[in-house]
């Protein structure tokens, strides 16, 4: 069913046969899982940005917008540093481990 051809009225009609089937849902994992639906389609904490990241997120805009990139092969070997666990944190220092 396509959400944005539904009308007013039609939605009106829907919601209630909706809630009471979600009513006689007695699976939590499902219960768990609309609920994580739900937060992220209406917003509830779920796109909110630390400080940090919205700082870093600047950082990288400005870095695209002055072509200050790297090719595909660096950046492919920092992803592998990355996920072999070779790096951490926010600006991927080395560990010493």
């Amino acid at each position: 069913m396509n959400c944005s051809k539904l009308k007013q009225t039609q939605v009106e009609h829907l919601k209630p046969k909706k809630i009471n089937k979600l009513n006689k849902i007695d699976d939590l994992h499902i219960i768990a899982e609309l609920k994580v639906f739900l937060d992220f389609e209406l917003a509830v904490g779920v796109n909110e940005l630390s400080k940090d990241q919205q700082s870093r997120i600047m950082e990288a805009k400005a870095e695209y917008l002055n072509s200050k990139d790297f090719d595909d092969s660096i950046a492919d070997q920092e992803i592998e540093k990355w996920l072999d666990g070779k790096l951490y944190g926010p600006n991927l220092q080395m560990r010493n481990d």
